[in-house]
């Protein structure tokens, strides 16, 4: 249960941390 609750309190910062992945691997993709 905490954990559920954790995790929908950071909610917006994972999200924001998986665009800046999302965008990491996109920017990795085009140096190959």
């Amino acid at each position: 249960m905490i954990m559920v609750f954790s995790l929908a309190t950071h909610n917006r910062e994972h999200n924001g941390f998986i665009t800046f992945r999302t965008t990491v691997v996109a920017y990795r993709t085009s140096s190959w």
